[in-house]
C-alpha cells in the first residue's frame, strides 16, 4: 500500500514523495495491506490546526497558576483539557488570511491583573489524531494528554525559566507544521490499529517544513507573537530543524538576548519539565 500525499497550502500545491506502508510493522501482518487500494490524502487550508492562546499564567501566593485567557480569568478546571471545550483564544484563523493576537484579550488581561502581560510561545511540531475529529476537521493544538501535561507542569516550567513574578504571561501553543504530518488518521483505525509511527511522521514533517511557504508562515506567526520566551519542544530529530530556522531568522534577537530561547522535551514526555534547559 502506497500513500500519496498532496498538500495545498495558501494556494500552493506540493506533492510529497510516495511512502510505502510496507516499510512499517503493520498490526496483524502486512498481508492485510495488500487488500487495500493505494491511499491518497489531500490536505488543504481547511485541515490547518490554528494556534491558540491557551493560558494566562500568573504568580499568586508563591505559585504559578493557569487561568483562562478570556475576560473572566477563571482558574482552569483540571478536566477541561480532556475534551474539546477549552476556553482557548484562537489566534490563527483557519483561512490564515488574518493572524492576530487578540488585542482585547491582551488589554483585558492587563486591566484585570494590573500587571504587564508578556508572551511565551511553546513550539510543538504538528498536530496528531486528537487534534482532529474523525472527518479531519481541525480542533486546536495540545488536546488530550499533551495539553494536560502542559498544565500539570506549568509551575515547574515557570520556575525553571526564572521569570519575573511581577509579570503575567500568555502561553501560546504553535505548530511549525500545522497539518497532521503523522497521518495518524490513516492507520489508527482497522485494519492497522497502530499508535503514532514516528518515522513516517518525521519524514512527512521534514518534507513539509522544507517548503518555503510553510516555513515563512511559521516565521510570520512568531514575529506577530513577539515572544519574551520561545520554547522549542519538538522531538529531538525535528528540534534541530526548528532551532536552525529560528537562529537564521531571529539572529539579532538571539545575539542580543531579546527573548529567552529554551529547549525541552515534548510535553507528552514524562520528563517534560525536568528537561528544560536555557541555551
Amino acid at each position: 500500500m502506497k500513500l500519496n500525499l498532496k498538500v495545498t497550502f495558501k494556494s500552493k500545491t506540493f506533492i510529497i514523495p510516495l511512502f510505502d506502508f510496507s516499510m512499517f510493522k503493520v498490526t496483524e501482518g502486512r498481508a492485510r495491506t495488500n487488500k487495500i487500494k493505494d491511499y491518497y490524502v489531500h490536505f488543504t487550508d481547511e485541515h490547518i490546526v490554528p494556534d491558540v492562546l491557551r493560558f494566562l499564567v500568573t504568580y499568586e501566593e508563591g505559585k504559578w497558576l493557569t487561568k483562562s485567557p478570556n475576560a473572566s480569568l477563571s482558574i482552569f478546571d483540571n478536566t477541561t483539557l480532556s475534551n474539546i471545550e477549552t476556553p482557548d483564544v484562537y489566534i490563527g484563523k483557519k483561512d490564515w488570511d488574518d493572524i492576530n493576537l487578540n488585542n482585547s484579550v491582551q488589554k483585558t488581561s492587563e486591566q484585570l491583573s494590573g500587571r504587564e502581560v508578556k508572551n511565551i510561545v511553546l513550539i510543538l511540531e504538528s498536530p496528531h489524531t486528537e487534534e482532529y475529529s474523525d472527518d479531519l476537521s481541525p480542533y486546536c493544538p495540545a488536546v488530550g494528554e499533551t495539553g494536560q501535561k502542559i498544565e500539570q507542569h506549568i509551575d515547574d516550567l515557570m520556575h525553571f525559566l526564572k521569570l519575573d513574578t511581577n509579570d503575567d504571561f500568555h502561553l501560546i501553543i504553535a505548530n511549525p507544521v500545522p497539518l497532521q504530518a503523522s497521518l495518524g488518521h490513516s492507520y489508527k483505525n482497522p485494519p492497522f490499529n497502530m499508535p503514532l509511527v514516528s518515522e513516517l511522521r518525521n519524514k512527512i514533517w521534514k518534507s513539509l517544513f522544507e517548503k518555503e511557504e510553510i516555513r515563512n508562515h511559521f516565521i510570520e506567526r512568531i514575529e506577530i507573537y513577539n515572544p519574551s520566551v520561545l520554547i522549542n519542544a519538538c522531538t529531538y530529530d525535528l528540534k534541530k530543524k526548528v532551532k536552525s530556522l529560528m537562529e537564521v531568522n531571529f539572529k539579532s534577537q538571539f545575539e542580543d538576548e531579546v527573548f529567552i530561547y529554551t529547549e525541552t522535551q515534548h510535553p507528552s514526555a514524562s520528563t517534560f519539565a525536568d528537561s528544560l534547559r536555557i541555551i
